[in-house]
């Protein structure tokens, strides 16, 4: 008991030392508020001149910030998806939308546009994508959609929050083929049927025909005409037959055409004198072939005399 009154009466020492020392300082008062301060977000300024129009006005989206669109394919792929909007800069009427994938065409974009309560789109220009080439795959893309007017910019990117998720299915939208099934469909294309193949070779042997009776025709018309300079182009009208093929079975047919052509060639006569005795031996022929025909006719008179006894 004696040590607990000792301790009492130490605290209440020291606190009237403390007392004494505050009497000259002031007390400065504090006064709390329940309330949290808030920070105020596009801070809309007033065009009238009285006072009640300069309280700030509190909005809860920021629209040169990037606006986030929650979408999916249909119930069977209802992943969640996303596209990212954000007003243009450089123009008060567009809207930038990437992270477009390759099956969603610049059509099917304008209809999910439409769907934020904005309207169709006057104008949707695909602007760069990520693939390397354009010939080796298809990737993703970026896209500009030009408005009416910059309020529906506004009501577009306000209505991505408000909208919690929108499927493709819903609003009818075809997704066009991709991967593995575009792939396989572009290379049983690029075979091309029976009938195809047929119908381009008929079409290329009409071309051709058609393009040789031109030549010709033109090749008709100038024939024995002068040109320019007075020369007259001489072309080969016709072809001669190609002589037909003898067969020869037996040794005795090849020695008789053998002997035919050696006669045919003796018979020639390249010189003067040669034509002289060709003419010579062609005089005795016919006079010896006439005295054989006088004998002949001779004999045949004396046949036809009636003799009856």
């Amino acid at each position: 008991m004696v040590a607990t009154n000792k301790e009492r009466e130490e605290t209440i020492t020291v606190r009237t030392k403390e007392e004494k020392k505050n009497k000259g300082k002031k007390i400065r008062k504090v006064k709390i508020s329940g309330k949290i301060p808030t920070k105020v977000k596009n801070v809309v300024p007033s065009t009238s001149s009285s006072t009640n129009d300069k309280v700030p006005v509190l909005c809860n989206t920021y629209y040169n910030s990037l606006q986030t669109l929650r979408y999916g394919i249909n119930e069977k792929f209802n992943s969640e998806r996303h596209l990212f909007l954000k007003k243009d800069p450089t123009n008060q009427f567009s809207l930038i939308i990437t992270n477009i994938p390759p099956y969603i065409t610049p059509i099917a974009l304008g209809r999910i546009l439409a769907e934020l309560g904005s309207g169709r789109p006057e104008e949707i220009i695909a602007q760069r994508g990520t693939a390397a080439s354009d010939k080796i795959t298809e990737g993703f893309y970026t896209a500009s959609a030009r408005l009416k007017t910059e309020t529906a910019v506004e009501q577009a990117l306000q209505n991505c929050d408000n909208i919690p998720f929108l499927s493709l299915s819903n609003i009818d939208i075809k997704l066009t083929q991709n991967g593995a099934t575009k792939s396989c469909d572009e290379y049983h294309n690029s075979f091309r049927t029976m009938a195809q193949l047929q119908e381009s070779v008929n079409s290329y042997i009409e071309k051709h025909d058609t393009k040789i009776l031109e030549e010709k025709r033109k090749a008709k018309k100038m024939a024995n005409v002068p040109d320019e300079d007075g020369w007259i182009t001489v072309t080969k009208s016709h072809y001669k037959p190609v002589p037909s093929a003898i067969v020869v079975k037996n040794k005795e047919d090849l020695l008789k055409l053998s002997k035919k052509k050696k006669r045919v060639e003796e018979s020639i006569a390249f010189y003067s004198f040669q034509l002289k005795q060709s003419k010579l031996r062609h005089l005795e022929e016919l006079r010896r072939k006439f005295a054989e025909d006088k004998k002949k006719l001779a004999i045949a008179k004396a046949a036809r005399k009636f003799r009856p006894l």
